[in-house]
């Protein structure tokens, strides 16, 4: 996850950022791709192609040390429209240019 800036965000937006790769599976079955991630204005959203149950789960966002930046409960996310998921964060956790890794895993690991 290799964030870019936008007009008002930071992220991957799909003309901003990269994420490779952007698919991911729930527990080996169901598919979806990651479309949009991305901080603006307090709010870290994720949009998803299709929606997938992700509850139990936590997203981390890893710096190159190893350490975890970031780590988002999905259920404490709070559902949008379609397939997208917001949760409020107030400070800014990532910069356009920096270099980071994404990690879906299981909440009580």
């Amino acid at each position: 996850f290799d964030p870019g800036a936008s007009v008002a965000a930071v992220g991957y937006t799909g003309t901003a950022g990269s994420l490779e790769p952007a698919a991911f599976s729930v527990n080996g079955v169901q598919t979806t791709t990651i479309q949009a991630l991305k901080w603006e204005s307090g709010v870290v959203s994720m949009e998803l192609s299709r929606s997938v149950p992700l509850t139990g789960n936590r997203i981390d966002f890893i710096v190159l040390d190893g350490s975890i930046a970031l780590s988002l409960p999905f259920d404490d996310a709070q559902p949008q429209h379609g397939a997208t998921l917001t949760w409020s964060v107030q400070e800014q956790p990532w910069q356009d240019g920096d270099q980071l890794m994404i990690r879906i895993r299981n909440a009580e690991q």
